[in-house]
């Protein structure tokens, strides 16, 4: 059953950044774009970079299991830390994000499809195949490593090239002083949704029956 999750999943999560790729390409021309600076351009969003995340943590679990890397993606506390940051891209997304635009054709089924079909299957993998309570408080400050990473990326980039992904983290418009305030808040939500993840193992845990160990009684030999 999980390999056969993994696959649709993984089909499902190439085919929403295919689909999101080729529309920005297709619209190269119309943002004074070349398709390679499309390309670098779609590389820069986060929501892609984790759906990208995703869909390769469900092939390599799918392809080569047994190999070191799907043995590392295979953790739970890995496992973890990618729900938390795909979980946030569909909840910011939803929050504050999805008025800004207005999507239409196949840029609309993308964009459900990464943010919102991509993160709650990611979800279910995790409540269905990821083993309980062996998340330790601990763990979410490196999940944190990820999300904050991409925000010094995001930032290096733009003082580069002037483009910032997110208004939230746009030097341009707000500042360093309110880009500093932004990264706080963002670093808090993260920070919040890795301690519910692990509030959410412990108690499941407790939830779960545990097998009883019959107390092993010597015999003496007739």
């Amino acid at each position: 059953m999980k390999r056969t999750y993994c696959m649709v999943a993984a089909i499902i999560g190439w085919l929403a950044i295919g689909i999101q790729l080729g529309v920005n390409i297709d619209l190269s021309d119309e943002r004074g774009l070349t398709h390679l600076g499309s390309v670098w351009r779609f590389l820069g969003y986060f929501t892609i970079l984790t759906n990208i995340v995703v869909a390769t943590s469900y092939s390599v679990k799918l392809a080569i299991p047994e190999s070191f890397l799907g043995r590392f993606l295979d953790r739970p506390e890995v496992d973890s830390g990618v729900l938390m940051a795909i979980c946030t891209v569909g909840l910011i997304y939803a929050v504050v994000l999805q008025s800004l635009w207005d999507p239409q054709g196949a840029q609309l089924v993308g964009d459900v499809l990464l943010h919102y079909v991509v993160p709650l299957g990611y979800l279910a993998y995790w409540a269905i195949f990821v083993p309980r309570g062996i998340l330790r408080w601990s763990f979410v400050f490196g999940w944190l490593i990820y999300p904050l990473g991409y925000l010094l990326y995001a930032l290096v980039r733009g003082a580069f090239d002037g483009w910032y992904p997110y208004p939230f983290i746009d030097v341009t418009s707000l500042g360093y002083g309110g880009v500093l305030l932004s990264v706080g808040a963002l670093a808090t939500l993260f920070l919040l949704a890795g301690l519910l993840i692990v509030v959410v193992d412990k108690a499941a845990a407790h939830l779960i029956p545990r097998p009883v160990v019959q107390p092993q009684v010597d015999r003496l030999p007739s």
